[in-house]
């Protein structure tokens, strides 16, 4: 249970920023705005939820994980519910920066959640097939999150995507459960927050894949490529919808797939 729900919340969090970029080649135009307001727009909620991810480490000690998953997923839907009733380009990047921190704990608390109910040998497959719930949001966006756009506006769309993430939260907060005590007696074992921050400045191997992350994060991903591949089909060759949600979608399915294509 605790993996299914999980997966799921991590698909509802990749649906929201495959849908974003179809959402930026909108309101780009019903603002007025440029593509250097988009770049802004992307850095300002980004640094937001990115920022907040660093406080986990010692939050874990002292709020139980599924609680802060489970507030996690209703402060990402409240987020979208909010962007929904948004006027301006201002609100738009408070109500994505709520949505942002909301989704902040999903990646370093779940995983580290899964990491702690799976024996060694399962840890793999549970970690995969998290990352695998996010691809599957990934893909359906395009094709779903297009024609609602078409279908309804922007701003009911987004808010259409956060009523998931609001019945998730209450699913996890109802479903998964851990020994917080043992965990936090453990962490305490380990050492405090400082000195793993030491130890992870000290290893060169650490510095260095850190390093990479920080290089390989600036190019890539739903938040960079993605929303500059949409703005330019719809502005300098400005194609039809259609079009840009198919070559989108295809672009999506082809991340999720490339990767096991090379593992094969």
């Amino acid at each position: 249970m605790t993996l299914a729900l999980l997966s799921v919340a991590h698909a509802a969090i990749h649906a929201q920023s495959a849908l974003l970029p179809l959402v930026y080649a909108v309101v780009i135009v019903e603002y007025g705005l440029t593509e250097r307001d988009i770049g802004l727009f992307i850095a300002i909620t980004t640094a937001v939820g990115g920022t907040m991810q660093l406080a986990y480490g010692f939050l874990t000690r002292y709020i139980a994980r599924p609680a802060l998953l489970a507030g996690g997923q209703l402060i990402f839907g409240t987020g979208l519910l909010i962007a929904g009733l948004t006027q301006s380009i201002g609100q738009l990047i408070g109500a994505i920066s709520v949505a942002r921190i909301g989704s902040s704990p999903q990646h370093p608390v779940g995983n580290a959640l899964l990491s702690d109910v799976y024996p060694p040998e399962r840890r793999g497959f549970a970690i995969s097939a998290h990352i695998s719930g996010g691809n599957v949001g990934t893909v359906l966006v395009p094709f779903v999150g297009g024609a609602l756009i078409l279908a309804v506006g922007w701003q009911a769309t987004l808010a259409l995507f956060g009523v998931p993430a609001l019945i998730i939260g209450l699913l996890i907060a109802v479903f998964v459960r851990e020994d917080h005590a043992a965990y936090r007696r453990r962490a305490k074992a380990s050492g405090s927050v400082l000195s793993h921050m030491r130890e992870v400045l000290v290893r060169r191997d650490l510095r260095l894949i850190l390093a990479a992350s920080l290089v390989a994060a600036g190019g890539r991903g739903l938040d960079i490529v993605a929303p500059f591949m949409v703005l330019y089909l719809s502005g300098p060759l400005d194609l039809d919808s259609g079009t840009i949600t198919l070559l989108y979608g295809l672009l999506l399915v082809g991340a999720v797939v490339g990767p096991i294509l090379a593992g094969i």
